[in-house]
């Protein structure tokens, strides 16, 4: 059995609307600035660098996620795990 967790409509609208704005104030500041063209340059490409990164992250990230909750669900039905988790908030809330 497969679970696909996807993001909702909203969550991914907002993600994409504050790249874009977050992408747009850069350039913007980064057009009006008062630097050589090669101080620009390096600017641009630090903010390239970073988009690489956040994307390159994120595919590790979930692909790990998804193969813990797999493992953890082939060993164990539901209710030990649900009395697991209930275990481990039990003691988080104690702290």
């Amino acid at each position: 059995m497969h679970t696909h967790y996807r993001p909702t409509a909203a969550f991914v609208g907002a993600s994409w609307g504050a790249l874009i704005i977050g992408m747009a104030a850069y350039l913007i500041g980064l057009w009006n600035a008062q630097m050589q063209l090669n101080e620009k340059g390096y600017y641009l490409v630090l903010l390239l660098y970073g988009l690489f990164a956040a994307i390159s992250l994120q595919k590790p990230c979930i692909t790990f996620l998804i193969s813990v909750n797999k493992s953890i669900l082939s060993k164990a039905n539901s209710r030990q795990v649900e009395f697991f988790f209930k275990i481990v908030n039990i003691r988080l809330l104690r702290r």
